[in-house]
């Protein structure tokens, strides 16, 4: 494979796709709905939101598997909508590794080269394309292993590499990192900040928030079909009655909204405050909790706590160390009726 040279257009990448007015309906159900979205090439984007937000829906617009209900994609210039027919060029510019992948009975080598062999390229090419995607994605020797000895961090590299080898501008992954162990998905970051520091553009769907956080150059959140513009932690699908949303797990939370039913609520982190003890405030919302695990980030720490769901509270180093916090700690959450959003 031939090394990729980074974009370049006066120190400012250049727009790849802009969407406009884009929605995806199945079954007359809307599932994405994009006014307006517009991604630079050569980055790292991130996809974040929780399960059925329609990160998926959005990467298979993207990669031209599905079209649009309404609105139109702008791919390079080419505008592609509901009636339009994606011609094999631009088709071959993007790849996309769906998250439930799927690798054909027999070697490695066999299921990288597929794509290769299907355009019909020299042999020796193909041999020497496979053996450097293996490399890419830390399989160098992997050609003759078969696929039904791998372990499920190493299928996924394969699914990675059969699409890197075929060199697309643009790469999608769908949440990459989901169900496999720590150092697979590790090095699956690694792979994907690599290929972005090539030049590659890459499109990385995931639930994880803090992952998104770390890799991407630009994150797009959404939430029950649309992009919104809030932290991604903390958004919880809810239904809403008399200025109380109870969120599945049954906990109730006040908020200040004429809105009722179904919906979803927001709590930006620097807004929650933790306590040992149950805070005598004006606040309507105070939530036990335990801590499950605490992340420094910048100036920042995020402690994030287990209420029935998972609670993200934002604080100082400086409070950290006054509180003495730990993993296992049970400590108050409190917040503002206010500081809760509806969406």
């Amino acid at each position: 494979m031939h090394k990729r040279a980074a974009p370049f257009s006066g120190g400012k990448n250049i727009e790849i796709y802009r969407l406009r007015g884009v929605q995806k309906s199945y079954q007359d159900e809307m599932v994405l709905d994009v006014e307006s979205l517009s991604l630079e090439s050569g980055l790292l984007h991130t996809v974040v939101g929780p399960n059925g937000s329609g990160k998926t829906t959005l990467m298979k617009l993207t990669s031209f598997l599905e079209r649009p209900t309404k609105g139109t994609i702008e791919f390079k210039g080419g505008l592609f909508g509901p009636d339009t027919t994606v011609p094999q060029k631009v088709r071959r510019s993007v790849s996309m590794v769906i998250q439930d992948h799927y690798l054909f009975d027999g070697s490695v080598g066999m299921n990288v080269s597929y794509g290769l062999r299907a355009r019909r390229h020299d042999p020796s090419f193909i041999k020497r394309s496979v053996s450097s995607a293996l490399d890419e994605v830390g399989l160098g020797g992997f050609e003759h292993r078969r696929t039904d000895t791998l372990s499920g961090g190493e299928s996924k590299r394969v699914a990675i590499a059969r699409s890197v080898v075929l060199e697309p501008e643009v790469l999608l992954l769908d949440e990459p990192t989901a169900n496999i162990d720590k150092i697979s998905s590790e090095m699956i970051e690694q792979i994907a900040l690599r290929l972005k520091s090539e030049g590659m553009t890459v499109i990385m769907s995931t639930h994880d928030f803090h992952q998104a956080y770390r890799l991407s150059d630009n994150m797009v959140s959404l939430v029950a079909g649309k992009m919104v513009d809030v932290s991604p932690e903390n958004v919880f699908p809810c239904s809403i009655l008399n200025n109380v949303a109870t969120l599945k797990c049954g906990i109730n939370i006040s908020v200040a909204t004429l809105k009722e039913g179904k919906g979803h609520i927001a709590i930006d982190p620097q807004d929650v405050l933790l306590s040992l003890e149950e805070l005598e405030s004006s606040a309507r919302n105070c939530i036990p909790g335990t801590i499950k695990r605490i992340s420094l980030e910048d100036s920042l720490v995020n402690v994030y706590l287990d209420i029935g769901t998972e609670l993200v509270s934002s604080i100082t180093r400086g409070s950290l160390e006054e509180l003495r916090l730990s993993p296992g700690l049970k400590v108050y959450a409190t917040f503002k009726a206010t500081s809760v959003r509806v969406l």
